[in-house]
């Protein structure tokens, strides 16, 4: 992103053209900035209720594949990996993203959702992988991107 960034119009805060420029780069990337569907297998409640009293060595056995979709409260990276909340408006769902799971393309592109170091999210967000932690109900994510 650019060091000089200025807000499109006069007396915005700074981050509008941070986005703009975040926007820009998911859209040369060939994606949707704003996609109008998602095809999510499960609804976040779904993943807690059905797997919350599972350990971790049960949920790594079972290996079971979601899509999940919500709206994305917060972000914290850690070098090379990354959590996120997601809310789906019916519970929160942690999600944890590591880029030698997800590949340095997947994971520059997970970034870019991000407005800042545990800062708010964006408005959308969505997740495929494996696994739910039941303590803290995280979906860790190993698929490809």
């Amino acid at each position: 992103m650019s060091q000089e960034a200025k807000p499109p119009v006069p007396g915005w805060p700074e981050e509008s053209a941070q986005r703009l420029e975040k926007a820009a780069a998911v859209r040369a990337r060939g994606l949707p900035v704003y996609p109008t569907r998602y095809a999510r297998s499960h609804r976040l409640g779904e993943i807690v209720a059905a797997y919350a009293d599972k350990s971790l060595p049960a949920l790594e056995a079972l290996k079971v594949e979601v899509r999940v979709a919500g709206r994305g409260l917060t972000k914290r990276g850690h070098g090379k990996a990354s959590f996120a909340t997601l809310s789906d408006g019916e519970a929160r769902l942690q999600v944890y993203v590591r880029e030698d799971a997800v590949g340095e393309a997947g994971y520059r592109l997970f970034d870019l959702l991000d407005l800042g170091r545990d800062e708010p999210l964006c408005d959308r967000a969505d997740d495929e992988g494996e696994k739910a932690d039941p303590h803290e109900h995280h979906a860790n994510r190993y698929g490809p991107p």
